[in-house]
C-alpha cells in the first residue's frame, strides 16, 4: 500500500513553530513535574536540523510518562520531544481480555496527542496470540505425548496455531481498530511487537514432524530437513503477519503505516539475515505484504556477541551492520528500512563480556543511516537490559549521530542518495576495512573505517573511477565527485 509519509513533515512543521535548537520556547515550569521528561530534556541533545524528507521521527520503546490529562503540561512535554525528532506511542493491549478501561484510556491519549497535532502511533505489546480463540480455547492441535514435547529442561515447546486462530485475531484487531477511525483520530503508525508463532524456534521442526495432523498441515516436502523447514515456516509466518495483524490495520486505518519487530524482506538473489545470524541466511520469501510498510530488522549490541571474540568492537560492528545487509535492496519503492537499534542487552550468562564502546555505537549508527536507514526504533528500556540512567543515553547517541549527518553536505545524499555497499561483514575479521556511501548525481558520500591499523582502501563510487582513501580507526568521511576530486570531511 502507498501511504503519504507525512510524519517527518509534520513534526517538522511543529519545530518551525516551536522552535530548534537554541530557541528557548518552552516553559520549563509547565513540564518540571514529570521528572522523566525532564530527564530526557538535560540527557537528549535537540536536533539541529529538521528530519530529512522521507524521515521517520525516532521511537522508542520505554514511553517517557506524559500529562495526558493535563493540556498546557502536554504542549510543554511535546515541544520537548518534537524538538527531538522523538514521537511518543500510545501503548495499546490487543489481547481478547484488555480491559474496557485500558482502550478508553488509549483512545483518549491518542485523541490528547492528535488535538496537539502530534503523529498518533500506537505501539502494541504483549498479549497478541494465535493460539487462542476468543472463548479461550486453543486453536492448535498436537498429537504427540506430552513428554515428547519438552526439551532438556523440561519447557513444552509450542505448536504452530492453527488459522482459526488468525481469523479470530484479524476480527478482533479491526473491530479495536475501528473504534480509532470511529473517534476520528488520525493514526500514523500501528507498530507491532509480536515474537510468537507461526517461527521455527524451540525445536518445533523436530517436534512438528511427532504430530499427525501437524505432517498432514505442513507437508512432508517441507518437514524433510532444516532448510526446507525453514523455507516453509518463515514464508507461513509473513503471511501470518500480513493476515491476522496488517490487514486489519488496512481496513480500519488505511492511511497508517505497518511495521513489525524483525521483519524483513528476504529474496533469492539478496538473501538477509536474522539478528546474531552470522552462519545462516533467511530464506526467500514468496511474500512482501504491500501492507507491511516498514523493514524492522533487530540491531541488538548483545554481549553474547563478543563473549569470544579478540577485537569486540570489530565483532559488534560487523554482526549489527550483517543484520541490515541487502534489506534495503528488497524494499518496495514505497518500504522504508527502520531498524530497531540498542548498544546494550545483555544476557546475564554473557554478562562478563566486554560491552560494545559508545564511539563504535555511533559508527555503527553512521553506516546505517548510509546503507537506507530512514529511522530508527530505539529500544530504550530498563533493568536487566540496562542500567536506568542509559534510558536516554540511547536516544541522546541517535540524535548526536542525527546532527551530524542532517548537516550539509551530508543531508543532500539522505534525501535522494543512493546506497553503494552493504557487503557481508566477518565478525571474526579482527582488522577489517568497512566502508559505507551513497551516491547522488555527480558526487559521492563515502564513509570509512578500519578495524585495525589505519591503512589506504580502495574504491569504487563510479562506475569508471576508484580512489583511494585513507582509513582511520576512528572513521572518516569523503566527498567525491566523478572527476576524481576528493574532499576530507570533518
Amino acid at each position: 500500500m502507498t501511504r503519504v509519509h507525512s510524519q517527518a513533515m509534520l513534526l517538522g512543521f511543529l519545530i518551525s513553530i516551536w522552535g530548534l535548537a537554541g530557541d528557548k520556547v518552552v516553559d520549563l515550569a509547565a513540564w518540571r513535574s514529570t521528572p522523566a521528561v525532564h530527564g530526557l530534556a538535560t540527557c537528549v541533545p535537540e536536533l539541529a536540523y529538521p528530519l530529512p524528507e522521507g524521515w521517520l521521527p525516532t521511537l522508542f520503546w520505554w514511553q517517557v510518562p506524559l500529562s495526558y490529562d493535563n493540556a498546557a503540561a502536554l504542549e510543554g512535554e511535546l515541544r520537548v520531544l518534537a524538538a527531538r525528532g522523538l514521537s511518543p506511542c500510545i501503548e495499546l493491549r490487543g489481547d481478547y481480555q484488555a480491559p474496557a478501561e485500558h482502550i478508553e484510556n488509549a483512545i483518549d491519549s491518542a485523541r490528547a496527542l492528535a488535538a496537539a497535532g502530534i503523529p498518533v502511533n500506537l505501539a502494541m505489546k504483549g498479549g497478541l496470540s494465535l493460539y487462542r480463540l476468543p472463548d479461550g480455547t486453543l486453536a492448535r492441535h498436537a498429537d504427540a505425548p506430552d513428554d515428547e514435547q519438552k526439551d532438556a529442561h523440561g519447557k513444552i515447546f509450542s505448536w504452530l496455531p492453527l488459522r482459526d486462530g488468525w481469523t479470530a485475531m484479524a476480527m478482533h484487531l479491526e473491530q479495536l481498530f475501528a473504534r480509532f477511525a470511529a473517534a476520528t483520530i488520525p493514526i500514523a503508525g500501528v507498530w507491532y511487537d509480536y515474537e510468537d508463532h507461526p517461527h521455527p524456534w524451540n525445536g518445533m521442526w523436530q517436534h512438528s514432524g511427532r504430530c499427525a495432523r501437524c505432517r498432514q498441515a505442513i507437508g512432508d516436502e517441507n518437514l524433510k530437513d532444516r532448510e526446507s523447514w525453514l523455507t516453509w515456516v518463515y514464508n507461513l509466518n509473513v503471511e501470518a503477519l500480513a493476515t491476522a495483524f496488517a490487514g486489519p490495520v488496512e481496513a480500519a486505518l488505511p492511511a497508517a503505516e505497518v511495521g513489525f519487530y524483525g521483519y524483513v524482506p528476504s529474496t533469492e538473489e539478496y538473501p538477509t539475515m536474522p539478528w546474531l545470524g552470522t552462519s545462516y541466511a533467511y530464506p526467500p520469501r514468496r511474500i512482501n505484504p504491500s501492507s507491511i510498510d516498514v523493514a524492522q530488522p533487530v540491531c541488538y549490541a548483545s554481549r553474547g556477541i563478543a563473549a569470544k571474540a579478540g577485537n569486540h568492537d570489530a565483532a559488534y560492528l560487523a554482526t549489527l551492520l550483517n543484520a541490515i545487509r541487502h534489506v534495503q535492496r528488497n524494499l518496495r519503492i514505497d518500504q522504508r528500512l527502520m531498524p530497531y537499534v540498542c548498544s546494550e542487552v545483555t544476557p546475564h550468562h554473557f554478562a562478563q563480556a566486554p560491552r560494545l564502546s559508545k564511539a563504535m555505537y555511533r559508527e555503527f549508527l553512521r553506516h546505517t543511516i548510509l546503507r537506507g536507514a530512514r529511522g530508527f526504533y530505539c529500544f530504550n528500556v530498563a533493568p536487566p537490559y540496562m542500567p536506568t540512567p542509559e534510558h536516554y543515553s540511547e536516544l541522546a547517541d541517535i540524535n548526536s549521530v542525527y546532527n551530524e549527518l542532517f548537516a550539509p553536505p551530508f543531508r543532500e545524499f539522505l534525501e535522494g542518495g543512493v546506497v553503494l555497499n552493504d557487503s557481508y561483514l566477518d565478525p571474526a575479521e579482527e582488522s577489517a576495512i568497512v566502508w559505507s556511501g551513497m551516491r547522488r548525481g555527480n558526487r559521492a558520500l563515502i564513509r570509512v573505517l578500519s578495524l585495525g591499523a589505519p591503512t589506504i582502501v580502495e574504491i569504487a563510487p563510479f562506475p569508471d573511477l576508484t580512489v583511494h582513501l585513507i582509513a582511520p580507526s576512528g572513521g572518516k568521511s569523503y566527498l567525491v565527485d566523478e572527476s576524481g576530486s576528493i574532499e576530507p570531511l570533518n
